[in-house]
């Protein structure tokens, strides 16, 4: 007798995140300040970071909300108060259960969003020294086709040349031979032509 054996469905892992939501700002360097400034918080302990443009939040695993709240407070403090006059933006600071999976794509999302600018960046310098290089290749080539033709025009009246060079040295050829005959027939032609 065979045991049957009841499979469970795969339930997500949940876990409690913290969210700093930005307020009145669409700039993504926004998120980026709010990353570095709680990166450096020495108190806090931080699982993972996340980014999500699209919403402009800021996701934290291994924190607490407290904790969060007060690093979010001095950063805007801060931002106010020293030398950013002027520096108003609201966070809202939430707690959001979310699945492992979820923090993970995000953060895989943005680190090939960040390559992938970088890679763009590369090939637009890339294609700059190119599109610099091509204008220097094409004045060349340009310069040195116009004294090519130079030389083709050259080549054409040197071959005429030659070609009547030829003909005069063949005419001349004919000439000579006609002068190739025994000095004693042309003694006797000469003498011919007296005596007649």
């Amino acid at each position: 007798m065979t045991k049957l054996i009841k499979l469970e469905s795969e339930k997500p892992i949940l876990e409690k995140i913290v969210v700093v939501k930005v307020l009145q700002s669409k700039g993504f360097g926004d998120l980026l300040k709010i990353r570095d400034h709680l990166k450096h918080q020495k108190h806090m302990k931080f699982g993972n970071i996340a980014l999500d443009k699209e919403k402009m939040e800021v996701l934290i695993t291994g924190s607490n909300r407290k904790d969060v709240e007060r690093a979010i407070d001095w950063h805007a403090k801060g931002m106010r108060n020293a030398g950013h006059g002027g520096y108003r933006i609201n966070f809202e600071v939430l707690e959001r259960e979310i699945t492992l999976e979820k923090i993970i794509t995000k953060k895989v999302e943005i680190e090939c969003e960040e390559k992938i600018k970088e890679i763009n960046n590369e090939c637009k310098k890339r294609e700059e020294k190119w599109a610099k290089n091509k204008k220097g290749m094409i004045a060349n080539i340009s310069k040195f086709s116009g004294k090519i033709r130079k030389q083709d025009l050259k080549i054409t009246e040197l071959k005429k040349d030659k070609y009547e060079l030829k003909k005069n040295l063949n005419l001349v050829g004919k000439e000579l031979k006609t002068y190739h005959i025994p000095a004693y027939k042309i003694v006797w032609r000469r003498f011919k032509e007296l005596i007649a």
